[in-house]
């Protein structure tokens, strides 16, 4: 009877080969997750976390034609020795009887069972891919909203503080505590 497929946390997890060839396994929720702190890394990882899962993507996918020619390879082997070795004694089995004992055959339920585990490797990897490409909507949408933050912050301070004596310094202790150049 073959095992019952279940999941578990570890089945988002996923081995990452570094620059330096080290292989760490990370969690497939940190690579979708927005970091606020860090957009800047957050978009430049983007395209390198789309291109390694549409790999892996592919990769899956010529493991499962591979296995699902394998597979009807030996349910052709099995039907053969099933029919030959009834013929060999004189039994004439039906071809309901040959697709059940093909179906039963060890072979083919664990080819079956590798299709089935990869197909769900390719839903969790599509799942992934479409998580990634709204990262990508959303860092857009955070870029946006923070440009308009900050056109609002540099037309502020420039309708409060327009006739004010001190607006250089002012502008200075602004941009120094903000760490860039947002007020002109």
């Amino acid at each position: 009877m073959p095992e019952l497929i279940t999941g578990s946390a570890d089945d988002y997890n996923v081995e990452v080969l570094t620059e330096l060839g080290a292989r760490i396994r990370q969690s497939v929720l940190e690579h979708i997750d927005i970091d606020d702190d860090h957009l800047n890394q957050e978009a430049r990882e983007l395209p390198q976390l789309l291109f390694y899962y549409n790999a892996a993507y592919s990769r899956v996918c010529l493991k499962q034609n591979q296995t699902e020619i394998k597979l009807e390879e030996a349910e052709s082997n099995s039907f053969i020795i099933h029919r030959s070795s009834g013929e060999k004694v004189g039994k004439k089995i039906g071809v309901e009887e040959l697709k059940a004992l093909v179906i039963l055959d060890p072979n083919v339920q664990s080819l079956k069972n590798t299709i089935a585990e990869l197909e769900s490797k390719k839903n969790t990897i599509r799942g992934v891919l479409d998580a990634l490409r709204q990262k990508g909507y959303s860092l857009t949408l955070i870029a946006s909203i923070r440009g308009k933050e900050e056109d609002w912050l540099r037309l502020s301070f420039a309708d409060r503080f327009r006739d004010n004596p001190k607006r250089e310094n002012i502008a200075s202790a602004l941009n120094q505590m903000l760490g860039d150049n947002l007020v002109t």
